[in-house]
């Protein structure tokens, strides 16, 4: 079934454990296999609605009642979560149900799906109305193809399309279509044939351009943990491109045309080096590492289930499905976030896509979409100079829509009583993809601790909403760290000398550190401070934290006698045997 998980919190999450944000599954639970049938593709168009794909790549293969067929594609509505039929991509008569899809991806810089078809083994083009507006046949093209080979013709009487023209993951990409084709498998290794990453050139209009299709990536095989190297890879399932335009690829465990397995498939990250595509040394361990089906375990986690994205909000993640991502204490079978820098579970949010920590669901998760934020915005709140002055955001915003856009419109929300200015120009317009300069809004009314809430929007010259975005950033309190300096001594002790600001309309007569810990001390404790520090004041002290490996320490401010805020001061100190701080 489809679900959409909440992941606005996942700051917050906790880390190789299971984490169950709020989950969707339709009105009345509707996003059901009798709905939807076995789906593994799922995009998103830039108006929110969801499209998922039909496939025969899970152990037992389940097929919408109201049509028994595997080639239909659904659309589900951005807002109602109501599913209609969007299309029923073409078969063999003769191989009704149907092979299935392989995955589907959505480009909106031109407004187009593409579709992987296992039965006929084309790529379809369509446009938001469903119409077909062309295929790609990766098979036939073969002879002048980069580099060219003898072509694979369809064969209309067997449900699947020939292995080596057969299409299954794919996602555009700087003006090309990206996809992946199968060749081999766990069941069926093939000496003379790795599986590959293609690509193509598309046109202005997002059509196939013949003759510009070439040859990306030929998969490595695996490795086994004792250092043995395989003779295989299997097929990858799905491509994303990260915020910096690296390339990760999902495979997905199959022993044959549709039976899944697991523990074999991995996610692998490349980066582009002049015009090759050549792996980073960043690693993508998915899922419990050393997991075997009777042979030898590969030497990184290798469970992922075959769907992978990039999420591109700030701190974003790399997201992978996998089987087997804990096993003890929980069963936790579904999504891995990886830190965009790779890692393993151990650094990773881990998410039971059904709930049930207790039975595993190896082979039964799919495909995974992280939709991009229409408009990134990049910013930092600053603290006025004098009292009374009102607080100040300073931003950045990224156009991640598909129009020019001419203006930026401020609306408050809540937490203040004006912005000013609310319209920024924008001359020149800000393109598809283009990073504004820095500007500074007025927070008229913000006060110290409570969160101002506003909407962005970028517009174009026409009136048109290119996308928006509602922040709430949290107005700093009692005081903020200006500076902090740490000496490392040599006995193992740390000084510390921190310069505070006094955000708050009152005189500070004292000030106090405590570290987090008993075991440790702070010499000296307690501070008279003199010269007091007024309103948006500033002052300096000093103290010797000791003993030290790590130590993190809260400051408490104090009018009178009576504290009135403590906070932990930013950052990790350690001693001279771990590192310089």
């Amino acid at each position: 079934m489809l679900v959409v998980e909440d992941l606005k919190n996942q700051a917050t999450a906790p880390l190789n454990t299971n984490y169950a944000p709020p989950a969707y599954h339709g009105p009345a639970s509707s996003w059901s296999r009798d709905n939807l049938g076995d789906i593994f593709g799922v995009t998103l168009d830039d108006s929110g609605n969801i499209y998922v794909t039909a496939t025969t790549a899970y152990t037992t293969d389940v097929y919408p009642t109201t049509t028994n067929s595997a080639m239909n594609i659904y659309k589900v509505a951005s807002g109602s979560g109501a599913i209609t039929l969007f299309k029923t991509l073409p078969q063999s008569p003769a191989t009704a149900p149907g092979a299935g899809l392989g995955n589907i991806t959505y480009d909106c810089a031109h407004k187009n799906f593409y579709v992987s078809n296992i039965d006929d083994g084309l790529i379809y083009r369509l446009d938001l109305s469903s119409n077909t507006l062309s295929t790609w046949d990766h098979g036939v093209n073969l002879s002048t193809a980069q580099p060219p080979s003898a072509a694979i013709p369809d064969v209309p009487t067997t449900p699947f399309t020939p292995l080596g023209r057969r299409v299954w993951g794919l996602q555009a990409h700087n003006g090309r279509l990206y996809y992946a084709v199968w060749w081999e498998d766990a069941g069926r290794p093939n000496p003379a044939h790795a599986n590959e990453v293609w690509s193509i050139a598309l046109s202005s209009s997002g059509s196939f351009v013949p003759g510009t299709d070439q040859l990306e990536i030929s998969m490595p095989v695996d490795v086994f943990l004792d250092g043995t190297v395989s003779n295989y890879s299997n097929p990858v399932s799905d491509i994303s491109f990260g915020p910096t335009g690296t390339m990760l690829l999902a495979e997905r465990t199959m022993a044959d045309d549709t039976t899944p397995n697991a523990h074999e498939a991995r996610a692998l990250e490349y980066m582009l080096s002049g015009s090759s595509w050549v792996p980073t040394t960043n690693m993508f361990s998915i899922g419990v590492p050393g997991v075997s089906l009777g042979f030898p375990p590969l030497n990184v986690g290798a469970s992922s289930a075959g769907g992978t994205d990039y999420d591109f909000g700030a701190g974003g993640r790399a997201w992978v499905t996998g089987d087997a991502l804990q096993l003890s204490p929980n069963s936790i079978y579904g999504l891995q976030g990886l830190p965009a820098s790779g890692g393993s579970i151990v650094n990773s949010i881990l998410i039971d896509l059904n709930g049930d920590i207790v039975n595993q669901n190896k082979t039964q998760i799919g495909d995974v979409e992280i939709p991009c934020p229409s408009c990134q915005i990049n910013g930092t709140v600053v603290t006025p100079a004098n009292a009374g002055a009102p607080y100040t955001y300073q931003f950045t915003v990224t156009n991640n829509s598909n129009l020019a856009a001419s203006n930026i419109i401020i609306l408050p929300v809540s937490g203040v009583t004006s912005i000013t200015p609310q319209t920024l120009l924008l001359s020149p317009p800000l393109q598809p993809g283009q990073t504004s300069q820095t500007f500074t809004l007025t927070l008229n009314g913000a006060q110290p601790g409570v969160q101002a809430c506003f909407n962005i929007a970028l517009v174009s010259a026409d009136g048109t909403t290119c996308c928006s975005q509602q922040l709430c950033v949290p107005i700093p309190s009692c005081f903020e760290v200006l500076s902090q300096v740490v000496t490392c001594l040599p006995n193992g002790q740390v000084q510390l000398t921190v310069t505070l600001k006094n955000l708050e309309a009152y005189t500070l007569y004292y000030s106090a550190v405590v570290p987090s810990a008993p075991s440790k001390t702070a010499t000296p404790s307690f501070f008279t401070l003199n010269p007091t520090v007024p309103p948006f004041g500033t002052t300096t002290i000093t103290t010797v934290i000791s003993p030290v490996v790590t130590a993190k320490l809260s400051f408490i401010l104090s009018r009178s006698t009576r504290p009135i805020w403590r906070s932990v001061v930013p950052g990790t100190y350690l001693s001279p045997r771990f590192a310089s701080a």
